[in-house]
């Protein structure tokens, strides 16, 4: 893998689930809190991000209530300008509902996520951000209920801070 994401030439590369051991070498990395709310697996974090640049301004927290672990951003410091990186890995549909705390019915965790990451962006209007990770939804709307879809509209896919959304292929299916 990490050979693999060599090769790939890339300014930042997002993993989710993963250890930093799958990282190119070089570079600079930041990484989730490990605490993600399910037993720790040593080294391995939900979210984490590469650059060949720099990382500034790194944020672990994001908002108050977003669940740990899931969350990490930085400012890129680039030769194309700074931009506001957010790595996510938002909780599946089934988060903490038969595993882990085992006190949530299903899609709470996530629909929480969204709301919480909305509210953190509605914080940064003015600032070019990038959002990469695990949405842990399919896009466009394919089996999930309309709501929680719905939810990610209006939090992620339709940022008015841009003039259109930008469509962004996944690194694997660019490979």
């Amino acid at each position: 893998m990490k050979e693999l994401l060599e090769t790939a030439n890339a300014d930042v590369i997002c993993l989710t689930e993963a250890f930093t051991g799958n990282l190119p070498d070089h570079g600079d990395f930041i990484e989730a809190d490990e605490d993600y709310g399910y037993p720790i697996k040593k080294g391995r974090r939900k979210v984490i991000l590469w650059t060949r640049h720099k990382w500034a301004d790194i944020d672990q927290l994001g908002h108050p209530d977003l669940p740990g672990g899931r969350f990490v951003a930085g400012t890129l410091i680039s030769p194309f300008g700074n931009i506001r990186v957010i790595g996510v890995c938002i909780p599946w549909a089934a988060a903490h509902v038969s595993t882990g705390r085992r006190d949530r019915v299903r899609w709470e965790d996530h629909t929480r996520f969204l709301e919480a990451i909305g509210r953190y962006l509605g914080q940064r209007v003015n600032t070019p951000t990038l959002i990469l990770g695990d949405f842990n939804q399919t896009i466009p709307k394919l089996r999930q209920p309309i709501g929680v879809y719905r939810k990610l509209e209006e939090h992620l896919l339709g940022l008015d801070s841009m003039p259109r959304p930008v469509e962004l292929r996944l690194w694997r299916e660019a490979c």
